[in-house]
């Protein structure tokens, strides 16, 4: 009898996955989307992002090292560029951005499209070309901002030259929000959040730089790249980590010094990362990419209450993944005595710390103070920025995102992703609701990782598509 009772749960146990599997499919298309593409010279295209790429519109904490000549280039180079654009719309430079304001035939919904025209530093001696050349070779055009955001920033640009020289008006005003100092943190993108507000214009859509087209086919297992797009934004805190102890010269130490203490106190918060957890942008995710695997994937991905600690334990072999599904954290900075042979009266260090929805800064402060056990370790924020609220990966601004992904990046599938960097459009949080961050560039074969570092580059067959992206965006609002 026990043994029959043990079959039917059995039985009733696959069931229940092969049942929440089969639901599982893809979403229907919208129908109420209209195509739209331009004619693209490629040629002409390349050299109208290289011009842009050649100005050296490199931002500094310090905005007095700032290159103005640079910057003032760029903007008089995007004059030259897009002069439609220039008489069509309205311009005015806010701290040093730049908004364009498309007038449409209502201003009760109006979008935002944004990039920034700021980019880090360089070490050229460790590129393969000059960084700022702006050179063509191997399929590709070379150069700092191509990915980060430059690219998108062009796209945006040449998507509105081109379709407003067809006297189109857009449905609802559309304004192009461009940030000078985003990579520093800057002050640029809240200014222009402030003005929008003081107006009283509350974008129905906002798409900033984030995810962009991974090469995730896997034969048998996922046949498609993946556009991610970004639904949501990790917060970002630094938490500097303090322990006093005996000052005084160093050929009469104690046991302890306060930097022997903070050592075992790192040791200890270290050995005690943050949960690995299922946040609401995960399940969102493997929402979207689970109709297109095949079904033994599905009974898997599909029932995640069951085989979620499975999953988690994967992705902690992945760094990336691992970032996915928790709140992260990286000892990046130490401080001491400012001599060799002087015991440290206190001792810090500074925690990056990467809030994963669902933590707040005060929550995550608190859980790296109980795993350090010292009652003599103090906890100070020095910068804090709560996660960003999800937006619904659903409705017409989702579809379009995902209709203009189809229409230009082939056997390619949309999927909310969580963005563990951070971006301007945090900003527009307190103005705005559905706030998509995605990037339409190609970035397979290791390009992601070329962002802030060596040789950043974007295909030159992604010039057409990120274009006509923006295109079908534009045409749709």
């Amino acid at each position: 009898m026990i043994g029959y009772i043990i079959l039917a749960v059995v039985v009733v146990f696959f069931a229940v996955l092969a049942i929440n599997a089969a639901r599982c499919k893809v979403a229907e298309t919208a129908t109420d989307i209209k195509d739209f593409k331009l004619e693209i010279n490629t040629e002409e295209k390349t050299e109208n992002l290289a011009k842009l790429i050649r100005c050296k519109t490199i931002s500094h904490k310090d905005s007095s090292l700032d290159d103005q000549a640079e910057f003032m280039k760029f903007k008089n180079t995007l004059r030259e560029l897009y002069p439609t654009v220039y008489q069509k719309a309205e311009l005015e430079e806010i701290a040093g951005g730049l908004l364009f304001k498309i007038k449409g035939k209502s201003s009760e919904k109006p979008a935002v499209l944004m990039a920034h025209f700021d980019v880090v530093d360089v070490n050229a001696d460790k590129w393969d070309v000059d960084p700022f050349a702006a050179v063509v070779k191997d399929g590709f055009l070379w150069g700092r901002g191509t990915l980060d955001t430059k690219g998108s920033l062009f796209g945006i640009m040449e998507a509105a030259e081109g379709i407003l020289k067809t006297d189109f008006v857009p449905e609802n005003d559309i304004y192009l929000s461009f940030g000078c100092n985003e990579e520093v943190a800057g002050s640029c993108a809240s200014t222009i959040v402030k003005t929008l507000k003081e107006r009283g214009i509350k974008p129905d859509f906002v798409l900033d730089e984030g995810g962009a087209v991974l090469g995730a086919n896997i034969k048998g297992v996922f046949p498609h790249d993946i556009a991610t797009i970004g639904i949501a934004e990790k917060g970002h805190m630094d938490v500097v980590l303090t322990v006093s102890g005996q000052s005084g010269h160093s050929s009469q130490p104690p046991v302890h010094t306060s930097v022997g203490q903070l050592a075992k106190d790192i040791v200890k918060i270290e050995n005690h990362q943050f949960p690995m957890e299922t946040n609401d942008v995960i399940k969102e995710m493997v929402k979207a990419l689970a109709p297109h695997t095949p079904f033994y994937v599905r009974m898997v991905a599909c029932n995640l209450w069951c085989f979620g600690p499975v999953a988690k334990l994967a992705c902690k072999k992945s760094k990336t993944a691992a970032a996915l599904f928790r709140t992260s954290m990286a000892f990046t900075q130490l401080w001491g005595s400012n001599g060799s042979n002087v015991l440290a009266k206190e001792a810090k260090a500074n925690v990056n710390v990467r809030l994963a929805p669902g933590w707040s800064c005060q929550r995550a402060i608190d859980y790296i103070v109980k795993a350090a056990g010292d009652e003599n370790l103090t906890a100070e924020a020095t910068f804090a920025n709560e996660p960003t609220k999800v937006t619904n990966p659903t409705g017409k601004y989702w579809n379009l995102i995902n209709s203009s992904v189809s229409s230009n990046f082939e056997n390619t599938v949309s999927a909310p992703y969580l963005m563990l960097g951070g971006t301007d459009s945090r900003y527009f949080g307190e103005i705005a609701d559905n706030i998509y961050k995605f990037s339409p560039i190609m970035c397979k074969g290791g390009l992601l990782g070329t962002i802030h570092s060596e040789n950043e580059r974007i295909r030159i067959e992604n010039i057409e598509p990120l274009i006509n992206f923006f295109a079908k965006i534009i045409y749709n609002l």
